[in-house]
């Protein structure tokens, strides 16, 4: 795997460079010397470096000025492995894949474990490992790291992705123990039928829960010890006795005698190893209870807006007993939960034993029984919920405070990091960011996943939203990953899937195992933000036999047929439900203009990749296509299709009418919205995609209005009482067109509008060399202030209107280069820039013409 050194933070006038990469001997195995002011280089090592071992190497970086100035740095690495190439997959010698009917019996987790005997000091220890389904790593009984829900989530049968810890600091002279406990997550799920029909364990890869790993030692002597899995591995059982992502846990106290076991060698997953490259999913943010509802046995406590996450708390000495958990977004009244919006599906099974019931309805549950005076510490481990309320149940009345302690939770999610801060003068803009960012890392668990309902890796939601993430989070390891999942799930015939992993949907597929056309638009549009936003040309060309098979595919379908494979503007508050039937507004003639777009997409892409056959035949197409759907659904009156607010979107997006006919679109959509009292009702694309056009010919007014709304439906009726964003607009009496999750964020796209708008900031193509700053002077906000963290550091913008005037302070890296973008609506009446060590400051003066 390639290396990347990246100095774009070090301010100064480079001329040229000069790299060389030593062993820790300090022989030279690279040197490269190169003219050019580029801050970042891409080093393939493989030919250099031969050995299997891990090794550290030393990197040398001398940059030089155009008047002989030299600034010189130094760091180091550490290469992978090849250890855990050679290891075996284990498990605990029990059952195999037990029947789907016990799945939510007693089974405890399984716990694998090494004796290490030391006997000189150790240097450096790293692990290499992949427990599946989610895994935790313990060395001398101590947790290994603040990770939880381990390891990344991929069609296991493709790619199986592992992960790195140096342990040397945990390990002493003497006995060391390594141990692993695994939980059931994705490789192996429950057999329960999500929103009633999609049995997920019948879609993806599973398998028993299972352990691969190589640990490396080199002790102070320089000698080496290599430490694979085998059987000669022990295994014993955990205190976890159930677990399962959608459902939750069932545990006990240590009093229960555990079996002892040996581990087994097994035939794990299929799929390539490869090292883990996004972020972590950690705890990142404690929340504490608000307000608490007693009755005699049960009692609610309140954490005052939804999290999706963990619960954690004591349970006191003298308790004895059993307590059962259950969580919901809402209530239906002070004494009962309502669970409507977070039922994932129901149980595939039944089993008396247990009181699961035919078609028994899934609520996310916890049980913990104790049977010691011991305080015992609960904490999830192998799950999360989806909560606001958590009711506590006990066989007979209790003092609450009494029996549980320190009482908490965590949100959960991948560890991003959040790259824009942004606040204004008005508290709804600044409830609007805050709600958008946090229901959009709610819902990213090593994927972007639709909502904590479903937990779906939806192509459509991810095209929806996509420039939300880049205004908001650093998410360019992720988008990769999820480019790679969508493509390892890339059917025979060339389709893409609804979802990545594939879990079985197929509405409006046009053929087996594809998702709907508007859902296959992921894999375009990540390409072409990968290429545009963040000039990851290297990475994309990798992968262009299976796109040019992508673009095969959706030529190889008769027009007339695949103009009705998609699902059109999902979500719109004008959708129409027939049963199990929902019907998002003139859904026929937005599905054809799906294809369009998609194809356009698709151009774009190779375009950039000089793949000119493709462009000229993606080109002709496209122009055959959008004659077709013109003479097909242009209306006498003007308007496409039915003639609404979606509608017009796609005509947009599809440019029908060219470049010239964008502003007759544009003011048939504004027509439409305000005879509608300023309500935008489309759907999560047409969310995504109306802001580009409103603002291009000068509606912004019409899109602050939206966003501030009060009255319903509106984002403050969405998420005034559960701090998140909801899969639909609440209508009058809080009903919708159906009940939906309640921790959905696909309506969140207004939020990479907002950065550009307010903070003004947006980038031309390229790696973040140059901002483009656009004041905003017209819409009724006092104050705007805020930051965005690129590769060179952070830009800071704050700006202030006044009656006539606009002063933005602004600053930015002294190695960015900026331009402001004055409208003809206000003129520069002063422009004051001065160096600030590695920073320039710069204030802008407007006047309001």
């Amino acid at each position: 795997m390639p290396i990347t050194v990246d100095w774009r933070e070090i301010v100064f006038q480079q001329h040229s460079y000069l790299i060389q990469i030593t062993d820790k001997e300090g022989k030279l195995i690279f040197e490269e010397q190169k003219q050019t002011t580029e801050k970042i280089a891409v080093i393939d090592l493989k030919k250099k470096i031969i050995r299997s071992d891990r090794q550290t190497f030393f990197v040398h970086l001398v940059l030089n000025s155009i008047n002989k100035e030299q600034w010189r740095i130094s760091s180091q690495f550490t290469t992978a492995s090849q250890g855990i190439q050679k290891a075996d997959w284990i498990t605990r010698l029990d059952n195999p894949i037990a029947k789907e009917g016990t799945y939510f019996r007693d089974n405890p987790t399984i716990i694998l474990s090494k004796m290490i005997q030391l006997e000189t000091p150790i240097k450096q220890a790293w692990i290499d490992l992949c427990g599946l389904g989610y895994y935790t790593l313990f060395v001398n009984d101590q947790r290994i790291g603040d990770d939880y829900l381990n390891n990344n989530i991929s069609n296991y049968d493709k790619i199986v992705y592992y992960d790195t810890y140096e342990i040397t600091k945990y390990l002493k002279i003497g006995e060391n123990k390594i141990a692993v406990e695994l939980g059931n997550g994705w490789y192996n799920p429950a057999p329960i039928n999500i929103l009633g029909k999609y049995n997920v364990r019948k879609q993806l890869a599973i398998g028993k829960p299972c352990l691969i790993a190589g640990i490396d030692l080199e002790d102070t002597e320089g000698e080496n010890q290599q430490i694979l899995t085998d059987a000669t591995w022990e295994s014993s059982e955990g205190m976890i006795l159930m677990n399962n992502v959608f459902v939750g846990e069932r545990v006990t106290d240590a009093s229960f005698k555990k079996r002892e076991s040996t581990a087994v060698k097994i035939l794990g997953p299929s799929g390539v190893l490869t090292p883990g490259e996004i972020p972590k999913i950690r705890r990142v943010a404690e929340c504490f209870p608000k307000n608490v509802f007693y009755g005699d046995s049960r009692v609610i406590v309140d954490f005052g807006e939804i999290i999706s996450g963990q619960i954690a708390f004591t349970v006191s000495k003298a308790f004895i007993g059993k307590i059962a958990l259950s969580y919901s977004e809402r209530l239906v009244d002070e004494e009962t939960l309502d669970y409507s919006s977070t039922i994932s599906g129901t149980y595939g099974i039944t089993d008396a034993a247990l009181g699961i019931e035919p078609d028994q309805q899934i609520i996310q549950r916890d049980e913990l029984v104790k049977t010691t005076e011991e305080a015992f510490r609960f904490s999830n481990q192998y799950t999360y919920h989806s909560f606001r309320y958590v009711a506590f149940v006990f066989r007979e009345a209790v003092f609450f405070e009494e029996v549980i302690e320190e009482l908490s939770a965590f949100r959960v999610h991948t560890n991003v990091d959040v790259i824009t801060e942004l606040e204004t003068s008005i508290p709804m803009l600044n409830d609007l960011w805050r709600v958008g960012l946090q229901t959009r890392l709610n819902n990213i668990h090593s994927y972007f996943e639709d909502c904590t309902r479903e937990r779906f890796g939806y192509g459509g939601d991810i095209v929806a939203l996509i420039d939300s993430h880049m205004y908001s989070i650093n998410g360019l390891a992720l988008l990769k990953k999820v480019m790679t999942d969508f493509i390892n799930d890339q059917t025979i015939q060339g389709g893409i899937p609804a979802t990545a992993p594939f879990v079985g949907i197929m509405t409006n597929g046009p053929s087996d195992k594809a998702g709907a056309v508007d859902w296959q638009l992921v894999l375009p549009t990540i390409t072409n933000k990968l290429l545009q936003f963040y000039d990851e040309k290297k990475f994309v060309k990798q992968y262009i036999p299976q796109l040019v098979k992508h673009i095969d595919y959706l030529l190889s379908f008769d027009f007339e047929y695949i103009k009705v494979c998609s699902l059109g503007d999902w979500g719109s508050i004008d959708e129409e439900v027939d049963g199990a039937v929902i019907t998002s507004p003139d859904q026929e003639f937005c599905s054809a203009c799906s294809y369009s777009i998609i194809l356009q997409e698709y151009l774009a892409v190779m375009a950039d990749l000089s793949e000119t056959e493709q462009a000229e035949r993606l080109s002709a197409k496209i122009e055959a296509v959008n004659k077709k759907i013109v003479t097909t659904y242009r209306q006498p009156n003007g308007y496409f299709g039915k003639g609404t607010q979606s509608s017009c979107v796609f005509a947009l997006k599809a440019n029908l009418l060219g470049d010239r006919g964008q502003e007759v679109i544009v003011n048939q959509l504004v027509r439409k919205i305000n005879a509608n009292n300023g309500i935008i009702s489309v759907g999560i694309f047409g969310m995504s995609w109306i802001y580009e056009y409103l603002h291009k010919f000068g509606y912004k007014d019409v899109l602050f209005n939206w966003l501030t709304r009060k009255e319903q439906p509106s984002y403050s009726y969405m998420f005034v009482e559960t701090g998140t964003l909801s899969e639909h607009f609440p209508l009058k009496g809080n009903d919708s067109t159906y009940n939906g999750s309640l921790n959905h964020a696909m309506f969140s796209s207004y939020s990479a509008w907002m950065v550009k708008q307010f903070l003004g900031i947006s980038f031309p193509k390229g790696l973040f060399q140059k901002v483009i700053i656009t004041p905003e002077t017209e819409l009724p906000i006092e104050k705007v202030c805020g930051s965005f963290k690129i590769p060179y550091g952070k830009i800071e913008l704050q700006w202030t209107q006044f009656e006539e005037l606009v002063v933005g302070e602004i600053r930015l890296p002294k190695n960015v280069s900026y331009e402001i973008d004055v409208s003809s609506k206000e003129s520069m009446i002063e422009e004051q820039v001065r160096e600030m060590g590695e920073y320039q400051e710069i204030v802008v003066k407007l006047r309001r013409t």
